[in-house]
């Protein structure tokens, strides 16, 4: 076959395909709908529920700690109003101050000097162990103790309660109540363990006979913690004459009827204006335990 007819054949060969080609590639496109977008994937949990409103004695104890002392019940959580009593207070008997007891009413400051001269009689021992830990106490510092602790958040307002008296609520604040300490068992101060110490066994045998009572003893009427170191003055202490041989050798001899302490009904006072009892820091407060207890 000569070439020119080589070239007509492969030609009419290749025209079908050709053909075919271009029709393909002119064919319309089908429309396509976009594909849908991936849908979000779901939170693996749930958004957290607000906040239980508080109610009752919490209520009144967010209050208190947000500074608003204003219409406050006679009782919270258990424990008795007080008013603020920077007024009438006293340094305390030399040497009695083992970290925060600077000062306190006058007449608990008579009791208690009479009690130190007692024991000093009684017992050196005692006499030279014996001091106190906390005495008048403001508004402002006990604030501290029970709105600005950690343990507010693991306890609950009632919780704190019990191991803490809310602001206005702690005996403390009238200047008649003293944690009392043991020098040689300081391990045991503000603790439970106070109970078994020698200063601890004196007191709870001679405090009333100089108008001191014991506030929340084991199952108290409050429903707080058990404090073997916290004591009330509650009056009724009268100083025996002087004779021959001097008060110190007769300040026991003369008992007492301790008068019933009352509460008071008003609305705590600003203690700015305490003498000689500005509020330092509140101590380090323990982390929740059955085996320790803060200061009430």
């Amino acid at each position: 076959m000569r070439r020119g007819q080589k070239a007509v054949f492969f030609a009419a060969l290749m025209l079908p395909v050709l053909v075919a080609g271009c029709q393909r590639r002119a064919a319309p496109v089908e429309d396509v709908a976009p594909a849908a977008p991936a849908a979000h994937a779901a939170p693996s949990h749930a958004a957290a529920p607000p906040p239980t409103p508080l109610s009752g004695d919490a209520a009144i104890a967010a209050k208190i700690c947000a500074g608003n002392m204003t219409d406050l019940p006679a009782s919270l959580f258990g424990h008795q109003k007080f008013a603020d009593g920077p007024a009438g207070l006293v340094a305390a008997p030399a040497g009695f101050n083992m970290s925060h007891c600077p000062a306190m009413q006058g007449d608990m400051a008579s009791g208690l000097a009479a009690m130190l001269r007692a024991a000093r009689a009684e017992s050196p021992a005692i006499a030279d162990a014996i001091g106190g830990v906390s005495c008048y106490r403001g508004i402002a510092y006990q604030r501290g103790l029970y709105c600005q602790s950690p343990n507010l958040q693991l306890r609950g307002y009632a919780g704190q309660a019990y191991w803490v008296a809310p602001p206005g609520y702690s005996e403390h604040a009238t200047g008649r109540a003293i944690d009392f300490g043991d020098r040689s068992r300081t391990d045991c101060n503000v603790s439970p363990c106070f109970a078994a110490t020698a200063v601890g066994r004196w007191l709870s045998a001679n405090a009333a006979r100089f108008g001191f009572r014991l506030s929340f003893p084991k199952d108290n009427a409050a429903g707080v913690a058990h404090e073997p170191w916290h004591y009330y003055y509650v009056g009724g202490y009268v100083a025996p004459p002087p004779t021959s041989g001097g008060d110190a050798a007769n300040a026991n001899a003369a008992p007492i009827t301790p008068a019933p302490s009352t509460p008071a009904t008003s609305t705590p006072a600003p203690d700015a204006s305490a003498p000689d009892t500005a509020d330092s820091p509140p101590p380090a407060e323990p982390p929740p335990s059955d085996a320790t207890a803060p200061q009430i």
